[in-house]
């Protein structure tokens, strides 16, 4: 089990506030700002601020499979401790996902569902100085929708990138999340 979980894990705080505003029956536009606190044991934290926007599109949908595509442009703002400069990067992010409601037709009050996603990482600029820069994330979710407002997951994600500060290295995490969302 060692070999799956690192010895020395970083854990990061996230607060991610964000809008959705549906152009169509199945088009939305996500404009939204991520707040993120990284420890990293060993190394330099860091402190992130990513504005992004974002354009979703929720087709099709083959039985009780919802498939989403959904293209995010995000402008980073980061420091790292022990620097006085702010790093900026510019990355486009592309994710295809799949969500199956497991105990109802549809994703509809009191469901459990599966989402499984898979999304790449393209950055638009080289010279990158953070710790991590992924290229492709593969995830699983299971979930529970209380009603429209109230939605609770936990995930499960594979990634697979580069460790910028030393080229050429590749990097694989195992990332856990949980996560709690509201509607209003």
């Amino acid at each position: 089990m060692s070999a799956f979980f690192q010895e020395d894990p970083y854990t990061m705080m996230l607060l991610r506030p964000r809008v959705i505003l549906e152009l169509t029956d199945i088009f939305d536009l996500h404009p939204g700002i991520d707040f993120r606190y990284s420890h990293y044991p060993g190394l330099p934290n860091t402190l992130e601020i990513r504005t992004w926007q974002g354009l979703s599109l929720d087709w099709p949908d083959v039985g009780r499979v919802h498939f989403t595509h959904f293209y995010r442009f995000e402008q980073r703002f980061y420091w790292t401790e022990g620097s006085k400069e702010e790093d900026l990067g510019l990355r486009s992010r592309y994710r295809l996902q799949m969500r199956i409601p497991l105990n109802n037709r549809t994703l509809s009050d009191k469901t459990f569902f599966t989402d499984i996603r898979g999304e790449i990482f393209i950055p638009h600029d080289d010279d990158i100085q953070e710790i991590f820069a992924p290229q492709l994330r593969v995830g699983l979710h299971l979930g529970y929708q209380q009603n429209r407002r109230w939605r609770y997951q936990i995930a499960g994600y594979f990634d697979a990138g580069r460790n910028t500060l030393e080229e050429n290295i590749r990097t694989t995490n195992y990332i856990l999340e949980l996560s709690v969302r509201n509607m209003f």
